[in-house]
């Protein structure tokens, strides 16, 4: 069995202050005459979903001699439990977990790491930490819950003076979600009963390279705010219909 990781610990209390309860410590996985051990394992019970969460976090200091090589290491081992686990515990999703100083040396500064990062965000998500220990905030998976409960509220939300009904387009592979709108509304100044048809799009976030863009937005107080209510930090957000230029003058991110 594999000494722990020296994060090991404060992760472990992370996961355990945001209310999962850690399960494994390690997370066991066979694959034929071979014994392999994922960091932890936890589950977290989703009041919604009126279902349970189950991840298993692999965590990597990155502390060897070559960071070329921890990274070779830490791609080779995470892929290598996702194919055991894909078989085994197909309801389990594997993280992997790095220091927050790590990840932007690494993964968001090395054009190497930036390569694997995609890869990665793909298959799973990340944890990313705080100043004094590991968090699972600003992970995909939690981005796509988010994006979903907010788009999904304003689907709610009738209009006054028109028989217009609300679509909902969640596509998770490609991390694309839209709200769409269809119907029809009043024309006073043609007749009392004249009509048009109404068909558009009200919202459309993306996901892309882990930073939530706002490619249109029609509401009325902005789905950028509601996104930062519910913990999306600023800097993870782009207001992709505005112009780069008046992005660099914005609290949110410019790319």
């Amino acid at each position: 069995m594999p000494a722990k990781d020296r994060y090991h610990e404060n992760l472990k209390n992370a996961l355990i202050k945001d209310g999962w309860t850690v399960t494994d410590d390690p997370f066991h996985l066979k694959w034929g005459k071979k014994d392999l051990y994922v960091d932890l394992a936890a589950e977290k019970l989703l009041i919604a979903e009126k279902g349970t969460q189950k991840i298993a976090v692999e965590i990597k200091t990155f502390g060897g001699d070559s960071e070329v090589a921890d990274l070779e290491q830490a791609i080779g081992q995470y892929f290598t439990y996702l194919a055991i686990m894909s078989r085994n515990y197909p309801d389990r999703v594997l993280y992997i977990a790095v220091h927050e100083d790590i990840f932007t040396d690494i993964f968001e500064e090395e054009p190497l790491g930036k390569l694997n990062i995609g890869r990665l965000q793909n298959s799973s998500d990340r944890f990313q930490s705080k100043a004094r220990g590991y968090s699972p905030m600003d992970t995909l998976e939690q981005y796509r819950q988010i994006i979903c409960s907010i788009l999904t509220e304003h689907t709610k939300i009738p209009y006054s003076y028109s028989n217009i009904q609300h679509e909902t387009i969640f596509d998770k592979e490609q991390d694309r979600y839209l709200v769409m709108i269809l119907g029809r509304e009043p024309v006073p100044e043609l007749s009392v009963t004249a009509t048009r048809r109404v068909h558009g799009c009200l919202i459309h976030i993306d996901i892309i390279d882990g930073k939530i863009w706002i490619q249109r937005d029609g509401t009325e107080e902005g789905i950028a705010m509601e996104l930062v209510r519910a913990g999306v930090a600023k800097d993870r957000i782009v207001l992709g219909f505005r112009s780069e230029e008046l992005r660099e003058n914005s609290e949110f991110a410019i790319a």
